[in-house]
């Protein structure tokens, strides 16, 4: 998926109920309301993510190195 305008590739991507939240190289997560514009994350690693989960009001995404990041907003990860 390479969503727009940000043209960076997601490896990954999970529908929460009100959001979608992908995951990509150099540690990119972007969430979107609609699937067209997309908001960027503050995450604090360059690892690759490939994977995101969500559930219970979190989302978690793993990446490269045994990168893995917990959020309960979309918009700031931090590690657990």
């Amino acid at each position: 998926l390479v969503p727009k305008p940000a043209g960076v590739f997601l490896s990954k991507v999970v529908f929460d109920g009100t959001r979608f939240v992908g995951v990509g190289d150099m540690g990119i997560i972007l969430s979107s309301t609609n699937g067209t514009n997309w908001h960027l994350g503050f995450t604090e690693t360059t690892n690759r993510m490939f994977g995101i989960m969500a559930g219970g009001g979190r989302l978690v995404a793993s990446g490269a190195f045994g990168t893995l990041l917990v959020s309960t907003n979309a918009d700031q990860w931090v590690q657990p």
